[in-house]
């Protein structure tokens, strides 16, 4: 139910980080569970970074194209 209502309703599998996790990477999970939990704490950390990366560059080049609007 956590993630059909998009984290609303429920909790997040326990599983799920390593899901993510694989995928990200492409492996299956049971390749990361058999593993040291840090490579996932890694990947996931990653993933986020480039994330919030994105969204920081994006959020920049809004501004940018706002001001030369406003000449």
């Amino acid at each position: 139910m956590f993630l059909a209502t998009g984290g609303l309703v429920g909790q997040m599998p326990d599983y799920y980080s390593i899901v993510r996790a694989a995928r990200e990477i492409g492996v299956e999970p049971v390749v990361l569970a058999s593993g040291p939990n840090f490579q996932i704490n890694w990947i996931l950390n990653s993933v986020a970074g480039e994330v919030e990366g994105q969204k920081q560059y994006s959020e920049a080049m809004r501004q940018k194209e706002e001001s030369r609007n406003r000449r």
